[in-house]
């Protein structure tokens, strides 16, 4: 055995012993061959559709993202409980709220889907609004099936729930775009993107977990409603207020028209991907690190947090950089040339990327220094910053490139304001060791 395959062998051992770098793998490597799918599929399907029909889609996705909390999150609450008679209650009662939500959802959009939309921004998503209650049904019933895998670490089927949906939903819009499906394929590929999976979660659940069914009583889910409170009473409005903030700019720039939702969407997806996926497991890496030093070594956290600051400056530099200056040509010839101005966005959009992604490592350090709450403070504050941005935007009358330049200087001035307050943190607590 060579030297090199003896050591992909060591690595292969190593790896299989560790149950959790071994999930780890799984989820985060199904994650990624998605989004490269995602990649792969995107000069496809924007020769297939124009730029406002895939603003509708954006449309709809948001929707669904702000109606993701359709179980109340009772549903986070399946993988924490210790007992399995009481997670198949709570499962039970995951499933009971979703359908009264979509019930409920589903009677407003009948009689006052059109107003609501209007006043969203979302005139465009009118003629499709009955997509809403399907997606929402879908997307719920996929989040409660996912979180009893997360009950049995079953990360590999999770694994491969995640890239089926990739693969179910490009071919999907592609096809349906083949066909002339219009706006309807995109919005069906959509849901299929966010749902696709669902069958073979409940065949192995059931297979599995069937004996559970006798103890599915009214009187224990009335049990898991007291007990678990805090999800609908905390942790709903603490997403719903994440959700708005994240998908705020696609209502915002609804005021423009679909075909501007288009551009943006796809600018800001395109750009936001690989700085997302190389931020993320940067931060994963540099919390694991830092919460290991704890709370009473400020002085090697701060060190760290320098040095990951200067790495991470000059290695998103020269990537940003480039999309900055050559952004709508590489779009027009990747994508094709109605997505021209998508690449004009990315040059708006460049800075609070690069902000995002030299700044977010160091917000785990409010969790370390325990300083949570105060960071809730910070995202409330950047919310209301979010809102007078686009609030200004249109007292202006700004034009959507404006809009979204205003909107990525604000973005970039609250990373940094994070960023400043996490190291105050750091060098008060290093003051703090010293005079002891």
């Amino acid at each position: 055995m060579s030297r090199t395959s003896e050591l992909i062998h060591k690595f292969k051992t190593r790896i299989n012993k560790n149950l959790f770098i071994k999930s780890i793998i799984f989820i985060s490597g199904g994650a990624t061959i998605a989004q490269l799918i995602n990649i792969l599929f995107s000069p496809i399907i924007t020769r297939l559709y124009l730029p406002n029909e895939y603003g509708v889609m954006s449309l709809l996705t948001s929707v669904l993202m702000l109606l993701s909390i359709s179980s109340l999150m009772y549903e986070v609450a399946i993988p924490m409980e210790k007992d399995d008679k009481k997670a198949i209650n709570i499962f039970a009662l995951s499933f009971i709220v979703l359908t009264l939500f979509v019930f409920v959802i589903s009677i407003i959009l009948v009689f006052w889907g059109e107003f609501l939309l209007i006043h969203l921004g979302s005139e465009g998503l009118i003629p499709y609004r009955y997509y809403i209650s399907l997606g929402t049904a879908l997307v719920g019933t996929y989040n409660i099936l996912i979180h009893w895998m997360y009950r049995r670490k079953n990360f590999k089927l999770i694994s491969k729930t995640q890239i089926g949906q990739s693969v179910t939903g490009n071919l999907s819009k592609s096809l349906f775009g083949f066909l002339g499906f219009g706006v309807n394929g995109l919005l069906i590929g959509t849901i299929l993107n966010k749902s696709a999976g669902i069958f073979s979660l409940f065949r192995n659940i059931a297979k599995k977990e069937g004996s559970l069914k006798k103890d599915i009583k009214f009187i224990n889910i009335g049990y898991s409603i007291k007990e678990y409170k805090d999800f609908p009473l905390y942790q709903t409005p603490t997403m719903i207020l994440l959700r708005v903030k994240n998908n705020l700019p696609i209502f915002a720039l609804a005021y423009f028209g679909t075909g501007i939702v288009g551009l943006y969407s796809l600018a800001y997806s395109i750009i936001k991907l690989p700085m997302m996926l190389v931020g993320q497991s940067v931060t994963k890496v540099f919390f694991a690190e830092i919460a290991g030093f704890g709370k009473n070594n400020p002085k090697r956290i701060l060190s760290l947090s320098n040095k990951l600051f200067f790495k991470m400056s000059l290695y998103g530099f020269f990537p940003i950089l480039l999309l900055a200056i050559f952004g709508p040509y590489i779009f027009g010839f990747i994508f094709g040339s109605n997505w021209f101005g998508a690449g004009n966005f990315v040059r708006m959009l460049a800075i609070a990327i690069y902000a995002d992604f030299i700044f977010s490592p160091a917000s785990r350090v409010f969790e370390v220094m325990g300083k949570q709450k105060n960071k809730l403070f910070i995202d409330l504050f950047g919310l209301l910053v979010v809102l007078i941005s686009f609030f200004l935007s249109r007292i202006l009358n700004f034009s959507p490139e404006l809009t979204i330049m205003s909107y990525s200087v604000f973005m970039s001035i609250i990373y940094l304001i994070t960023y400043i307050i996490a190291k105050s943190y750091l060098k008060q607590a290093i003051v703090d060791l010293d005079m002891k």
